[in-house]
């Protein structure tokens, strides 16, 4: 039986309708919270994630909204709190898409200002509509999805590897101004996750990748998942503005 580390807890979950999404929200309802499953077009793929929570004997609700947008993160978090509760966990899942690696000599400017601002806009605008309740309670936890790419980029990956080192600059700055207030903001640094990522890295590319990662394997949602569900809990209730390997041993620090 899993723990109950969750217990009395509500989590916003952007971007949960499939892959690292979608198992941290099934492994958060396991562990007792109530899961707000966020989509912004695959209602058929989010809701299938509800009811698989609801068939384990979970709480969750779908809710559509494109959290790059502050009236639609700001009714998201409306309709959480109407139905849920105030929303004291956020994992900032939503990611900006569309990406294929591609050497710098083959991009412009207007590529990595998209992605910047898409990036950016993903994690700022839901965490301003969740902010005011947590500081009302005077807790809450923020954790951010992020890749081991900022740490370690290699070659095709600049875009991806610019715009998670500037989520990550920003959950740092969250977690100095956030923590006096009782609200933990974190991040974990995620290495290639299959199914959720892969598909943009040939096979053998992924063969070679396996062989680097001391653990010879790729990781798997539910890697991702379970981390995330202890950080969220209040075991980790000492860990702040921390980025958390979870890569197998491909990147060590």
């Amino acid at each position: 039986m899993t723990p109950l580390i969750l217990a009395g807890k509500v989590a916003v979950i952007t971007g949960a309708g499939r892959g690292i999404g979608a198992r941290t929200a099934q492994r958060f309802a396991q562990s007792g919270a109530k899961v707000a499953v966020n989509y912004l077009r695959n209602h058929a793929a989010a809701q299938a994630v509800v009811r698989a929570i609801a068939d384990a004997g979970g709480d969750a609700i779908a809710v559509q909204a494109d959290v790059r947008d502050p009236d639609a993160a700001a009714g998201m978090v409306a309709a959480v709190t109407e139905r849920l509760g105030s929303p004291d966990t956020l994992v900032l899942n939503a990611d900006a898409g569309g990406f294929r690696p591609t050497p710098v000599m083959g991009l412009d400017f207007a590529a990595y200002e998209l992605r910047l601002l898409d990036e950016m806009k993903a994690a700022f605008t839901p965490v301003k509509a969740v902010l005011p309740g947590m500081l009302d309670k005077g807790s809450g936890s923020i954790l951010a999805i992020s890749s081991a790419l900022c740490r370690a980029p290699v070659p095709g990956f600049s875009l991806l590897s610019v715009s998670k080192g500037a989520l990550e600059a920003f959950v740092r700055a969250l977690a100095v101004e956030l923590g006096p207030h009782g609200i933990r903001v974190n991040t974990i640094e995620a290495s290639m996750i299959q199914d959720e990522n892969s598909s943009v890295v040939d096979d053998e590319q992924q063969k070679e990748l396996r062989e680097w990662i001391p653990l010879r394997r790729l990781g798997r949602p539910d890697d991702v998942a379970g981390t995330a569900t202890l950080i969220a809990s209040d075991l980790a209730g000492f860990v702040n503005g921390a980025s958390i390997p979870v890569n197998g041993g491909q990147v060590l620090y």
